[in-house]
């Protein structure tokens, strides 16, 4: 690998501080020793040892790459998954049967997102305002992935990339789509927070944008944005 690929690769992984220590620098020494001859795998190093050697690993202090690696496979084969999960209110955890539909990174915690098990198509009167529910990955006690397997949630409306593309925010919540104007001067900043987001119209006001997320964190990120955001609506 060309060094400089390597050099920002594992910063990001420094920055994301997603992985205990005891995890983390043996990918980032084996990143590094994957750089060519002409790049140098002791100048990469050089450039990245203060960082490395300062790692501050999150509090949870969980090994997380077997359970990712797990779960993963449970999303990929679409079986179900009983979770024991640790919540703020109940110390002796719940445990809970779901439907694993992704993991994905947000703010230093990887996220379990999940249906439950009860939102089958074939019961569920109305399966659009099915919504996934996140567990966060560190605090998932026990699990078992089951020999049994569901149908996927929203098979045929969205690939896997279109969903991620709905969960910009980690909050559960029906699907929500939005219409706004944006009149400020960082229209690449509000595409890049929302990846659902699409301009529909150009105009001397600004940009008529619609997006779509689960939940309603959305509105509140939009209004958060002053009088950059206006005509915001539900649509």
């Amino acid at each position: 690998m060309n060094g400089k690929a390597v050099l920002a690769a594992c910063k990001i992984l420094l920055e994301s501080r997603a992985l205990a220590k005891t995890e983390m620098l043996p990918i980032l020494y084996s990143l590094t020793a994957l750089c060519d001859t002409d790049s140098g795998a002791a100048d990469v190093k050089d450039m990245l040892g203060n960082e490395i050697q300062n790692y501050t690993e999150l509090r949870h202090g969980q090994k997380l790459l077997d359970r990712i690696w797990d779960l993963e496979q449970a999303v990929k084969a679409h079986k179900y998954t009983e979770v024991t999960y640790k919540t703020q209110q109940d110390h002796g955890g719940v445990t809970e049967k779901i439907k694993p539909v992704g993991i994905i990174l947000r703010d230093f915690y990887f996220y379990l997102a999940a249906y439950g098990a009860e939102e089958d198509s074939e019961k569920n009167s109305d399966p659009e305002d099915a919504f996934p529910v996140f567990y966060r990955v560190d605090k998932i006690q026990e699990y078992t992935v089951m020999e049994e397997y569901f149908r996927v949630p929203y098979a045929g409306r969205y690939e896997e990339s279109e969903f991620r593309k709905r969960i910009p925010f980690v909050q559960s919540g029906a699907l929500r789509k939005v219409e706004f104007q944006y009149v400020g001067k960082a229209l690449e900043s509000v595409l890049d927070r929302l990846p659902s987001a699409a301009v529909i119209q150009k105009d001397q006001d600004g940009y008529l944008i619609e997006a779509e997320a689960f939940g309603p964190r959305i509105e509140r990120w939009l209004r958060g944005q002053g009088d950059n955001v206006k005509n915001l609506r539900v649509i």
